[in-house]
C-alpha cells in the first residue's frame, strides 16, 4: 500500500470562525471527544452519497494563545503500512526532530517528527 494522506490538523486560536469556514466549503464537522478529556472538531468533505465522506479530514483544535504555544499550528498525517520503518528512516534524516516515537494507541499505531522545515508530521497505521 502507497502512502496516503489522511488528515491535516490545524491548531487555531479562532475556532468559531475557523468550523464556520469549513463548513461554508461544504465540509460535515463533528465533534470528537478525545480519552485525555479534550475535543476536537473532524471537518469532512461531504460526498454525493448522503452520510459518506470522501477523501481526507482536516481536524480543528483550540488554542487558547497560538503566538505563544509550543503545540504546531499545522501537522499533516500519513497512513502507512510499516510504522516503525518509515520512522526509523525519517528519525536519520539530517534536521528532523522526533516529538513522539511510535506509540501504540487505541486507533492504531502512531509516531510524530517535525520535517527538516520544522513541520509537524504525524504517521499512523491503522488497527487491522
Amino acid at each position: 500500500m502507497p502512502v496516503k494522506l489522511i488528515a491535516i490538523t490545524l491548531n487555531t486560536s479562532n475556532l468559531p470562525q475557523q468550523i464556520q469556514f469549513y463548513q461554508a466549503l461544504g465540509f460535515e464537522v463533528e465533534t470528537v471527544k478525545v480519552s485525555k478529556g479534550s475535543e476536537f472538531y473532524r471537518a469532512r468533505p461531504k460526498s454525493k452519497n448522503k452520510g459518506q465522506t470522501i477523501g481526507f479530514e482536516i481536524n480543528l483544535f483550540g488554542l487558547k494563545d497560538k503566538k505563544n504555544s509550543v503545540t504546531p499550528i499545522f501537522q499533516l498525517c500519513f497512513l502507512v503500512e510499516e510504522l516503525d520503518q518509515v520512522y526509523d528512516k525519517l528519525a536519520a534524516i539530517e534536521g528532523v526532530e522526533t516529538l513522539m516515537d511510535p506509540t501504540d494507541m487505541p486507533d492504531g499505531r502512531k509516531a510524530i517528527v517535525k520535517d527538516p522545515d520544522g513541520n509537524s508530521i504525524e504517521i499512523i497505521k491503522a488497527n487491522s
